[in-house]
């Protein structure tokens, strides 16, 4: 039992480590969401199944609640990663130069409706009001 638990949270540690390092490691904001949605979802799941398991042998659970925690995991993950990745693309966050495929392209050439895309400096006075245009001023 021990050994299955141990390996269990060595499973679970491998990929939360795992995903610790795309974190750092890839480039843009899609490749590291990806890298840690899935990575933490498998790791959280070996530590919580060997909890479960452990709990279980000591009598002092049910697995209920692990089992419950599991699910909510699985089915939330995916679904917060998606909308943040959908959300980051609508606002305009650039791929990473080298990516080759970006699906949505056509998309978002089509729908007159995105954003532009957003720009990563600071104006210069946050308190300053923006400039007036042109007709504006007359």
């Amino acid at each position: 039992m021990d050994l299955l638990v141990s390996g269990l949270l060595l499973v679970g540690l491998f990929f939360l480590l795992t995903g610790t390092l795309g974190l750092l490691r890839f480039r843009d904001v899609y490749s590291r969401m990806h890298a840690t949605s899935k990575s933490t979802t498998l790791g959280v799941t070996g530590v919580l199944l060997a909890a479960l398991l452990y709990l279980r042998f000591l009598g002092l659970s049910s697995g209920l609640k692990e089992s419950l925690i599991i699910g909510f995991l699985f089915l939330t993950a995916p679904v917060g990663a998606h909308m943040i990745a959908r959300a980051a693309h609508r606002a305009g966050i650039p791929l990473w130069q080298n990516s080759i495929v970006d699906e949505l392209k056509a998309y978002r050439e089509a729908d007159h409706t995105a954003a532009e895309p957003i720009s990563l400096t600071a104006p210069a006075d946050p308190l300053s009001p923006p400039p007036l245009e042109e007709e504006e001023r007359m």
